[in-house]
């Protein structure tokens, strides 16, 4: 009984994943991959042709932080752009109306856009691999596919509070540039504490700032482009990203099923 009960929830799963994977084809994100890599490609090329010195290593910073901007953008507009259509033409009372749970709903939504980023990742590394090692490339890569897991899976929880576009990608973007400078931010504040008298006032800011680089991914270290400019990637830092990022992503989906779980439907 058990058994047929886990098979029954898988099968779930994977239709749920398979339905968000059907939606990013015939919405088109197949072409906007295809316009990302031909403006990273002339990006490319242009900056090949007005560097003066390290014509290569110009390229593959330029071409490696578009490509991830590029991503992530892409990534978390379209997780946002569709389960905000979902609710706004009541699809989700649909699939919710069936035999299924919350929890699967939110699980196979959350697997087909996992498997969405994940590929695409993987085509934006192929033309990046013209500029950069395999080694160094294929390292990016993963360190990308982590980045973007952690990324869709705040857009979830950003839909599930606010679904409305416009609030839930603002606070998406906010929340990745805050991760991205949080710890220069915390630099920053060190240093001026340093210099001045340490005030009750200074002390709070400090502290609030601690805690917010606490609580927040450090993804400064995630896809560095000096990976694949002077090879410096370890196995260590890779396996650092993988650990934040299980640790993130289950706390993201938990308070999503948490959001999802509490909302009377």
């Amino acid at each position: 009984m058990y058994g047929v009960q886990r098979q029954r929830v898988i099968k779930q799963i994977v239709t749920l994943s398979r339905y968000s994977l059907l939606e990013a084809w015939y919405t088109h994100v197949a072409w906007l991959v295809v316009g990302i890599l031909a403006v990273g490609y002339a990006l490319a090329m242009f900056v090949g042709q007005i560097a003066l010195t390290e014509t290569n290593a110009t390229q593959v910073s330029v071409l490696a932080a578009f490509l991830r901007l590029a991503a992530v953008y892409l990534s978390c507009l379209f997780v946002i752009s569709s389960m905000v259509r979902e609710q706004q033409q009541q699809l989700w009372f649909l699939w919710l109306s069936l035999p299924l749970s919350r929890s699967v709903y939110c699980a196979g939504r959350w697997l087909g856009y996992a498997l969405l980023t994940l590929l695409i990742s993987g085509i934006l590394a192929v033309l990046l691999s013209c500029y950069a090692p395999i080694v160094p490339v294929l390292m990016w890569t993963v360190s990308l596919s982590c980045e973007l897991l952690i990324m869709i899976s705040i857009s979830l929880l950003c839909v599930f509070t606010l679904p409305q576009t416009l609030p839930a990608f603002s606070l998406v973007a906010g929340f990745y540039l805050l991760a991205r400078s949080i710890n220069a931010i915390q630099l920053m504040a060190d240093g001026v504490l340093l210099q001045t008298e340490q005030s009750l006032f200074h002390q709070t800011i400090s502290f609030l700032i601690s805690g917010l680089a606490f609580l927040l991914p450090d993804l400064s270290q995630f896809t560095l482009t000096s990976w694949l400019v002077y090879d410096t990637a370890s196995l260590a830092q890779i396996l650092i990203i993988l650990g934040q990022t299980v640790i993130y992503v289950s706390l993201l989906f938990a308070a999503s099923l948490f959001d999802l779980s509490r909302k009377n439907l």
